[in-house]
């Protein structure tokens, strides 16, 4: 049946059971998922569980939800994968045919039997997928309805791949397969009851004819309990503000905390997937960080074979809370993804990005950083050699603009919940 929840919830209790199928992709989904899930479950109208299923390290969300009202209505069970993303080579590129081949060896070894077994057996009500596309269709299978909470669909991200250079010199039998693939990918999305669009979002082939709405409604007489009619699903698409983590403290306090002077400058080196895998030497010449700037490096990719200088250098808490830090500092350098993006969007901190190869999604959210006067670009070669500092001057200039909404993961939560009241 699969694994048991490492933090079951306790029995006993009525109300609404949502399991948030995450995937391990990546940590900014889990971000997001963390948020729309606290406002699911600090509703004060109803009594709601929220089980995340996902093959992330439990600790990230387990150490979300501390309090005691929280941790009665919050589980976490772990999994072997159901989707995998792209399989990166390094920070810098994703390697297409791998990430086709295991996505086909994952789907084809799926005991979905089992999985629709557990949603059953834990009355589930409702299914959250973000972004997995095999959560969408095991959950039309028990009739249960679903939402897609995303800026990303991994039919459009491998339809891609399919026309790249890698992929198109394959076999022709191979490349039929994955063709074959991506269309139940489509086929799997389709069955999903909403979209919960996020800002950022690239084209998504599942949901090009589904039907936008301003708000949940329940499904037509004769379209069956969440499906379209003749069995054919019916999407609803819904626009979302931005799913974001907020700051939770001051730019004085966190720098107080870090002990970081008011006349410093600051530039957070925040790059999931930096490893030992690609070289990169910064150091204390002005070619690295101008007169002035301290660099504050995430805990995970701090470059222990490099001596660097620790006046201008520090590492940072492994269990830094990264928006906090964001806000107290000046520049951000990194790459590209919905966490940093709308991170830095949102507590306009200008974003210095380092491009990659292969990752379909980046035009649309860079998109949304020159719209909002927050990006600079810096090219891979001048980040490995430690060049940054044009890059930093020219981001210190900016005024980043955003004025809209960031409260995404409560309008999820409220749509989810109204449309529960409305059909269950």
């Amino acid at each position: 049946m699969g694994p048991e929840c490492e933090c079951p919830l306790e029995e006993g209790r009525g109300g609404f059971v949502v399991a948030y199928y995450c995937t391990g992709h990546g940590l900014g989904h889990a971000t997001r998922t963390i948020q729309v899930a606290r406002e699911l479950l600090t509703t004060k109208q109803r009594d709601v569980k929220v089980i995340v299923v996902s093959s992330l390290p439990g600790h990230i969300f387990r150490n979300e939800f501390r309090e005691e009202e929280e941790t009665k209505r919050f589980a976490y069970r772990k999994i072997r994968p159901l989707d995998c993303g792209g399989v990166q080579m390094d920070a810098f590129k994703v390697l297409p045919v791998e990430s086709l081949e295991t996505y086909y060896e994952l789907v084809s070894s799926l005991a979905r039997d089992a999985e629709k077994e557990w949603l059953r057996e834990n009355k589930v009500s409702f299914v959250c997928s973000d972004t997995v596309p095999a959560a969408c269709r095991l959950a039309k299978e028990c009739g249960i309805p679903s939402a897609v909470i995303s800026n990303l669909s991994w039919d459009f991200i491998y339809a891609e791949y399919l026309s790249m250079p890698e992929v198109a010199t394959l076999e022709p039998e191979l490349r039929k397969r994955y063709r074959v693939m991506v269309e139940g990918i489509v086929r799997d999305y389709e069955c999903a009851t909403f979209l919960f669009r996020l800002p950022g979002a690239h084209p998504m082939p599942a949901f090009d004819r589904a039907e936008a709405i301003s708000w949940p409604k329940p499904p037509p007489p004769g379209a069956g309990r969440f499906g379209g009619r003749n069995g054919r699903p019916k999407t609803q698409v819904l626009e979302m503000p931005f799913v974001v983590r907020p700051a939770r403290r001051t730019r004085g306090e966190v720098r107080r905390e870090l002990g970081i002077g008011e006349d410093k400058k600051v530039v957070l080196l925040l790059f999931g997937g930096l490893s030992g895998d690609v070289s990169w030497e910064p150091d204390g010449s002005p070619r690295t960080l101008p007169p002035g700037w301290v660099c504050g490096i995430a805990h995970g990719i701090w470059p222990s074979g490099l001596a660097l200088p620790r006046e201008q250098f520090f590492r940072l808490p492994r269990d830094a809370y990264m928006p906090d830090v964001i806000t107290a500092s000046d520049v951000v350098l990194g790459k590209i993804g919905y966490g940093s993006v709308s991170e830095c969007v949102v507590l306009r901190r200008p974003l210095i990005f380092v491009p990659r190869a292969n990752f379909a999604e980046e035009s649309y959210l860079r998109r949304i950083l020159e719209e909002n006067d927050t990006c600079v670009e810096l090219s891979q070669g001048d980040f490995c050699a430690g060049n940054w500092a044009d890059a930093i001057q020219r981001a210190d200039l900016l005024r980043p603009s955003f004025v809209g909404e960031a409260n995404g993961g409560r309008k999820c939560a409220q749509a989810i919940l109204a449309f529960l009241d409305q059909c269950i």
